[in-house]
């Protein structure tokens, strides 16, 4: 079991988690790796190089980053924008942060390019938590009366969602919709953090958000590209193959029968008939929804939404009885060496 911060929102008093390891499954060499816990998931820093020492400050400052990004786009924390925004009725905005409105913004894109499969107003539907339902309560309990409809329905798509740039404003147009960024907000973390890492100067290091969602920056040790691996989704002992990044990033969604975190959209049914789905592409945020895009799209139009998407890459993996089906989309065989199937 590998070490992990316990209390992932003190990065003022404590100091990033850091080891010294003699290499790292993205490239060979010594390199100096961070950890921190965020939104339910461990991000981690993997710095190469003979400058790896001094990237301690960078990490810190990384790991307060992605904490701030928290407090702005947690379905969960009460103050939060995308909170705020789940507590609108029927024709109310509110503004809100350049975090919370980009996300959105991006996740409007990613609907329309999948065909809707990408959706994070499954929100309500996913978690069982409705943040109406929790105003509701607590206006009858201030006013000793209950008129709302607790039990209402659960809105579910991007068109109930207006956004108005020059304001940096978001609406609804119906009551009930609960907005859940969790499948592009990690991703969208691991992006600014990139950017940081960038203006500071820092080369050669790996994000990533739980293993799950990977974002390179600059080149490993000795050039050359960032070795991959592709992992068995129902055994993360197996490797299925190896494929090369030199840049974007790469996503994988996978399947969880105990916990479903997936929901197909157009049906509200678990995502369960993929094992699970890879995505690169230029942003991390981008690929992050993608992938889990990817689990519930229907095959013949996985291509085109690869197209829609600016040249990212794909990978799924379908369950057929106890044996493993591979196959590949869109640019995805250009960054694969030795894969395996």
């Amino acid at each position: 079991m590998k070490p992990r911060l316990e209390s992932p929102n003190v990065m003022a008093e404590q100091r990033p988690l850091a080891e010294e390891l003699d290499e790292a499954p993205w490239a060979g060499g010594r390199c100096r790796r961070f950890e921190h816990r965020a939104m339910a998931t461990v991000f981690e820093l993997w710095a190469f190089g003979p400058g790896a020492r001094d990237v301690d400050q960078a990490a810190m400052a990384v790991f307060e980053l992605i904490d701030q990004l928290e407090q702005e786009l947690s379905y969960f924390i009460p103050c939060s924008d995308v909170s705020r925004i789940n507590r609108l009725k029927a024709g109310e905005s509110v503004r809100v942060g350049a975090a919370a409105f980009e996300c959105i913004e991006l996740a409007r894109r990613v609907h329309a390019w999948t065909g809707g499969a990408f959706d994070p107003t499954v929100g309500a539907m996913l978690t069982g938590r409705r943040p109406w339902d929790e105003q509701e309560r607590a206006q009858a309990h201030d006013a000793s009366e209950h008129d709302g409809d607790a039990g209402g329905p659960v809105h579910v798509g991007m068109s109930l969602v207006e956004t108005n740039r020059r304001w940096m404003a978001v609406g609804v147009l119906t009551d009930h919709v609960a907005i859940d960024l969790g499948g592009i907000g990690k991703g969208y973390a691991l992006d600014e953090a990139g950017a940081m890492l960038r203006d500071w100067g820092i080369e050669s290091v790996m994000l990533s958000a739980g293993r799950s969602t990977m974002l390179p920056i600059g080149l490993p040790p000795g050039g050359g590209a960032w070795t991959m691996r592709l992992i068995d989704p129902r055994d993360e002992r197996t490797e299925l193959g190896r494929f090369d990044v030199e840049e974007g990033a790469v996503s994988v969604s996978a399947a969880s029968a105990g916990a479903p975190h997936i929901l197909n959209p157009s049906t509200g049914e678990p995502a369960l008939s993929r094992l699970g789905a890879w995505a690169w592409a230029r942003s991390a945020a981008r690929a992050d929804a993608l992938s889990t895009a990817f689990m519930v799209m229907p095959t013949g139009e996985i291509s085109g939404a690869a197209r829609a998407a600016g040249g990212c890459a794909m990978l799924l993996s379908e369950s057929e009885g106890d044996r493993l089906s591979l196959e590949a989309f869109g640019v995805w065989k250009r960054l694969c060496c030795g894969l395996g199937g």
